[in-house]
């Protein structure tokens, strides 16, 4: 999971020109991003802490992993 981000940010550099104009492909991957890092610092939070005391940061790190899933996928779908 430690990849995407720094995917999704090499991505952006890299088409940097194609991401002037707010389309759904950009969309989807600036979600990678920002669901990328949310499940580093989730994670490392459950690393440190462990998931029996922290609820919270275990309920985002589950919803994070199918946000980015879906951004994922979404990302490979839509029509460039």
């Amino acid at each position: 999971m430690v990849i995407f981000p720094m995917y999704a940010w090499d991505h952006i550099q890299t088409h940097r020109n194609h991401l002037q104009h707010v389309s759904w492909i950009s969309s989807s991957g600036v979600l990678q991003l920002f669901s990328g890092l949310g499940l580093i610092g989730s994670g490392i939070v459950l690393l440190l802490y462990g998931s029996n005391k922290l609820m919270l940061s275990t309920e985002v790190h589950f919803i994070l992993t199918f946000v980015l899933t879906g951004s994922l996928i979404a990302h490979f779908l839509i029509k460039k």
